[in-house]
């Protein structure tokens, strides 16, 4: 089996497991089951979420060190069949909570501890190829978990004119 292969029965296992329509959908559901579980915790939450939270959550541990295979961010075993991140603290911190969100994202696929994930660069991404899809799906996980619907939904309904911006 290629590489490829493996990747697609992952993206084809992932989305089976969730019982979802789509690989997208099930990102979604996975990411905002996440929330959910933030807000059962936390009660009323505001904006932005804590991402090192969440990814404690998720039994994710943040790393001293900075990431070896990517510029941004990586999700690595630990050794004890745990994980944590490494991120790369000379980024904005904008781009940083992302890319702790992202990986956070790898650790609803199956078996995520058992290799190491890198946020990778967006621009180089194409569809047709499985990994750069499971790039693009936990991308689509990152930013349900920094604009997560409900609170968000909440935010806005508050709104009703743009003065009040």
């Amino acid at each position: 089996m290629t590489p490829a292969d493996a990747t697609r029965r992952l993206i084809d296992r992932f989305t089976r497991e969730a019982n979802a329509a789509s690989p997208e959908a099930a990102m979604r559901d996975y990411a905002r089951r996440l929330v959910a579980q933030y807000v059962q915790c936390f009660g009323d939450v505001e904006l932005p979420l804590d991402m090192d939270v969440l990814a404690s959550l998720r039994d994710i541990r943040k790393s001293e060190h900075p990431p070896v295979q990517s510029e941004d961010a990586e999700l690595v075993p630990d050794g004890q069949g745990g994980v944590e991140y490494r991120v790369n603290p000379d980024r904005p911190e904008t781009r940083r909570r992302f890319s702790v969100a992202h990986e956070i994202c790898h650790t609803f696929f199956p078996d995520f501890e058992t290799k190491v994930w890198c946020r990778s660069d967006a621009k180089y991404r194409l569809r047709s190829d499985p990994a750069d899809r499971i790039e693009m799906l936990c991308d689509i996980g990152a930013s349900e978990l920094l604009m997560p619907l409900e609170p968000f939904r909440a935010d806005v309904l508050a709104v009703d004119s743009a003065a009040k911006l």
